[in-house]
């Protein structure tokens, strides 16, 4: 599910609102103090499917849009919030390995992060997408 990531990251990095914005994820050792930011996390995933020889995944993918308090703020994170709506929307997936085929992303949720620090501001854009990964066939049965 982390393959996920790259292809989102890419995704953000290439967008004109976001240009200035350290676009990065959970799994990177990266400093996480600097702003204006969009971090991205896969934070978890809903199973809604477990049956036979598949199981299905929806995982929880995470944009959290922060920029500093003051002048420009409102400006700045709106259009960095238009963006990632217009620009994710229905974007699906690829992710490696050749493991499963994913659905498109769907925006599942918006609010205001709860760690945000003071002299900050933010959005946490929650997007779901799924996959069906199906068991290796083994000899015998």
């Amino acid at each position: 599910m982390l393959a996920l990531l790259a292809p989102i990251k890419d995704r953000l990095s290439a967008m004109p609102a976001l240009t200035g914005f350290d676009v990065r994820d959970n799994v990177e050792h990266v400093d996480r103090t600097g702003t204006p930011a969009a971090d991205v996390r896969v934070v978890g995933a809903v199973v809604a499917e477990s049956k036979g020889s598949g199981v299905r995944v929806e995982p929880v993918v995470r944009i959290t849009l922060i920029v500093p308090r003051g002048t420009g703020a409102t400006d700045r994170l709106d259009a960095a919030l238009g963006a990632v709506l217009a620009g994710m929307q229905g974007v699906k997936p690829v992710a490696s390995g050749g493991l499963c085929t994913w659905s498109a992303l769907g925006l599942s949720g918006i609010k205001e992060p709860e760690f945000m620090d003071v002299g900050q501001v933010g959005y946490e854009l929650t997007y779901t997408a799924g996959a069906t990964y199906r068991a290796a066939q083994r000899a015998g049965g």
